[in-house]
């Protein structure tokens, strides 16, 4: 049973989560408050990653967030993610277009746009003004036009001066400008109503006359909508004055037992202090209920209060007692037992012995059961009194909580509240981890070592954790090689850096970088 928690408590340190700065290289312990991250060392850098410059436009870093780094080999640059595009962060005078004005451009060749389907975005005050889409197309913002109004913005031309201004018009406005432009505008607007088709509503126009049809429901089929006729409004008002009667159960109680709303008629749910009907779920009735004949309970019975029985009908003999019995069919009957047909029967606990249970009837009044506690060499029971040591293969089916309160359920397939203990090796040596360890330190002063993790075949989920310690520095590394399998994909795995960890756990094939 030790050798079953300890394993888990093993498995479940590997697991805890920290949340917090890091520091990589030289002095871990000792990291810049204004940094999430830093690097320190006097011999190594920080390496990024080397990538092709048709890997840009492909997934998934065609779609990175800004801010991103790389290193692209074809022009070996760095370039940063800036505005949802890549960006070159060192380039030279003749490819970058100053603010202050350009010379010695050559237009076969330099122009100011884009070479993708990207388009060009003008912006004052940081705000959009206007755009120059990848298809060649001018869009203009939105300017201050109000939302939910008919207004518009347009484009305008200072006959004067030439320039071209942005004006607020409202929709009508705009529409007679272009009517009046167009010669389109009618003399006279009349407006009349026109029922004769069988449409929603429509508006049609012919010599300057506005035609608006609205059709009239006929009620016979020929028209399904429209405006409602007075004799239809009668015989709808007339149909009102029925109600059809729903009828529904509702489990909630009420002090009628039944209910009307809407036409809907609702037969309630009894309960101990209202009327009703039974429903198929929990309830409880009130007042006292007699069943003139059988009444079958198909699971169990619960009585909080007396359970009253007929008796039998002879009288009872002296020093008997009444009791239950239960026949073969299930059903219970009264019976009345002398008291010698009883015997007292009490539990002990054995000596210690390899028997589960010995039961002792040499006594008259009384039949002892003597179970004993289990031990590391006896069967038996778990003692609540005392601490126990068990021996052998243990497994719980479910979960396993220890330090919680009584009839608390596991949270989690184990849950501890309190401290945990774990096996702490430590070595300055090449050295094979065993079952036994958990946290290997790897002291490297004295020079490189190798720590050798064990076969992964038959201890599949285990974990292990190797961490650098002493003042080695990078030249002497410790190396963590396999007896079976790979890590990561590789053969092994090497530390460089004093004070700096992996954990790792197997599949029962190989082993994988947990945390670092």
């Amino acid at each position: 049973m030790k050798r079953w928690i300890f394993t888990l408590l093993m498995f479940f340190t590997g697991l805890s989560a920290a949340f917090s700065q890091l520091k990589v290289g030289s002095n871990p312990s000792q990291i810049n408050k204004s940094s999430i991250l830093e690097l320190e060392s006097t011999r190594q850098g920080l390496l990024l990653p080397r990538i092709p410059g048709a890997n840009l436009t492909a997934a998934p870093l065609n779609t990175a967030p800004d801010g991103m780094i790389i290193y692209v080999t074809d022009s070996a640059s760095l370039f940063i993610r800036k505005y949802g595009q890549w960006q070159r962060m060192s380039a030279d005078s003749i490819s970058t277009w100053n603010i202050t004005g350009n010379a010695g451009i050559d237009s076969t060749k330099n122009f100011l746009g884009t070479t993708d389907q990207q388009p060009v975005i003008f912006k004052t005050g940081n705000t959009e003004r206007m755009r120059l889409t990848a298809g060649g197309s001018i869009t203009m913002s939105a300017g201050t036009v109000p939302a939910g109004t008919n207004q518009l913005q347009v484009l305008m031309i200072e006959p004067a001066t030439g320039q071209l201004l942005q004006r607020t018009i409202s929709a009508a406005a705009f529409s007679n400008a272009i009517a009046s432009l167009n010669g389109l505008r009618d003399t006279a607007q009349t407006f009349a109503v026109d029922s004769a088709v069988a449409k929603d509503f429509t508006i049609s126009s012919a010599s300057g006359v506005h035609t608006f049809n609205i059709p009239t429901q006929t009620g016979t089929g020929a028209t399904s909508r429209g405006l409602l006729s007075y004799g239809d409004w009668l015989r709808f008002d007339s149909s009102a004055r029925f109600q059809i009667l729903h009828t529904l159960f509702a489990v909630t109680p009420d002090a009628n037992g039944i209910s009307v709303s809407n036409g809907t008629l609702t037969l309630h749910a009894a309960d101990a202090t209202n009327p009703g009907g039974v429903s198929t779920v929990d309830q409880t009735f009130g007042g006292n209920k007699t069943f003139q004949n059988n009444l079958h309970i198909i699971q169990n019975t619960t009585i909080d209060g007396n359970l009253l029985l007929t008796t039998i009908g002879s009288a009872a003999p002296t020093d008997s007692n009444n009791v239950l019995i239960r026949r073969t069919d299930g059903t219970l009957v009264q019976r009345l037992l002398n008291s010698n047909a009883f015997k007292t029967l009490a539990t002990g606990k054995s000596p210690g012995s390899v028997n589960d249970i010995n039961i002792d009837s040499s006594s008259a009044t009384q039949t002892v059961i003597n179970i004993p506690d289990a031990s590391t060499t006896v069967r038996g029971v778990v003692n609540l009194l005392s601490g126990q040591t068990f021996a052998g293969y243990k497994g719980f089916k479910d979960s396993l909580a220890v330090g919680v309160a009584e009839g608390t359920k596991a949270n989690s397939s184990f849950q501890v509240n309190g401290s945990m203990s774990t096996n702490l090796t430590k070595v300055t040596s090449s050295y094979a981890v065993t079952a036994g360890d958990n946290t290997i330190l790897a002291d490297a002063t004295g020079g490189a070592l190798t720590i050798t993790l064990p076969s992964p075949g038959t201890i599949a989920g285990r974990i292990y954790t190797i961490k650098k310690i002493g003042s080695g520095g990078i030249d002497k590394e410790v190396t963590i090689a396999t007896s079976g399998g790979t890590i990561d994909g590789s053969s092994n795995y090497i530390i460089y850096n004093d004070w700096t960890f992996v954990t790792l756990q197997t599949d029962g094939t190989d082993w994988y970088v947990i945390k670092k």
